[in-house]
């Protein structure tokens, strides 16, 4: 529809909806001013962007006990390179085989410091249910860089899982880095 909006002729009260349709574009296209051409994709550079198995990674935990204190879960390995900005995301199944109250907590570690952290109350009574704790950072790296899932707990029988359990079904203890840039 070329027409200005303001040449527009008034719609009856039975329009279509594609007439309707096309008003309010043209409404839209007049408030907005100029109408802005259509980009065209065909010359793109990198479009879509490309995944190797360099720029993602996930590594499982296994059953770990965490107990009172901080454990090292599992980790990226050595990843990235100067100036790349990766997002890292940890995720921890922790339960407790005691049915007592327990505060559990996720953290991301780049070896010098704690990137991101996260956590969670579970118990309440029940034993082994777990909660799911979630961490997550946008990080640019300075060099190839291990990330660390670490995991705290304050009970004896706080437990990391593996994979799900307690009926936490499709969950895992994981860490995985992703290339942004």
């Amino acid at each position: 529809m070329t027409t200005t909006a303001s040449a527009l002729p008034a719609l009856p009260s039975n329009a279509d909806v594609r007439s309707i349709t096309e008003r309010v574009n043209a409404l839209i296209r007049a408030y907005n001013g100029a109408v802005a051409p259509p980009v065209d994709l065909t010359n793109a550079i990198n479009f879509p962007p490309t995944v190797s198995a360099a720029d993602l990674t996930v590594y499982m935990a296994s059953n770990t006990i965490i107990g009172i204190g901080t454990v090292n879960l599992c980790n990226t390995g050595s990843i990235g390179a100067a100036g790349q900005k990766w997002e890292i995301t940890g995720v921890g199944l922790i339960g407790d085989a005691n049915s007592t109250q327990t505060v559990v907590g996720v953290s991301i570690h780049d070896g010098t410091s704690v990137v991101a952290n996260g956590g969670g109350v579970m118990g309440w009574g029940v034993s082994n249910w777990p909660v799911t704790s979630i961490c997550r950072a946008v990080v640019t790296l300075g060099g190839p860089t291990i990330f660390t899932l670490r995991g705290s707990g304050n009970d004896v029988w706080c437990v990391a899982y593996s994979q799900g359990y307690g009926g936490a079904l499709n969950t895992a203890t994981f860490i995985s880095a992703r290339r942004i840039s």
